[in-house]
């Protein structure tokens, strides 16, 4: 959309993309949350890859696709099925891969979802730090143990999002 002097603008935004999504990785497996600056740098990026794209994605029906699953996503909050900060990525992403690849990108996240629940249920994932204010006696007590959700997140919309290289 705008022609901006610095070459490969939209590829640097690509590139923050993807360490954005580590970042909200590596913070959800070390601490179970994902920073709500996080989600608002990865929604600001997106508006400046939509903006300085040369061929931008279709943005309604990104927007669309975006709002169904953070509808969705919000009653499994309300549930207590999934986390906020997991929502809320989800939904960003969802914007990233756009409508053609939501389903792939929901697919992979499921996919890579199931693997980490069964890693959750071997000694590496009993290693796994313990959530905030949680003691290893209220896991015993419980039937779901928490699960860093936003790693599989992070991944699926790093492998359907936006293409990290450019030949």
């Amino acid at each position: 959309m705008v022609d901006f002097a610095l070459p490969h603008l939209n590829q640097w935004i690509v590139w923050g993309y993807a360490l954005l999504l580590l970042w909200a990785a590596i913070s959800d497996v070390t601490s179970f949350t994902i920073p709500n600056r996080i989600t608002l740098a990865l929604l600001l990026l997106y508006a400046a890859q939509w903006l300085t794209d040369p061929e931008p994605p279709e943005l309604l029906m990104a927007l669309v696709s975006a709002a169904i699953v953070l509808a969705v996503g919000a009653g499994l909050f309300a549930a207590g099925l999934m986390g906020g900060g997991d929502v809320k990525l989800l939904a960003v992403s969802t914007l990233w891969v756009g409508s053609h690849g939501v389903l792939v990108f929901l697919i992979l996240t499921s996919v890579f979802g199931g693997l980490l629940g069964l890693l959750m249920l071997t000694p590496l994932g009993r290693r796994m730090p313990l959530p905030a204010g949680m003691s290893e006696g209220d896991f015993s007590r419980r039937t779901r143990r928490p699960m860093p959700y936003g790693a599989a997140i992070a991944l699926g919309a790093l492998i359907a999002g936006p293409a990290l290289f450019v030949v």
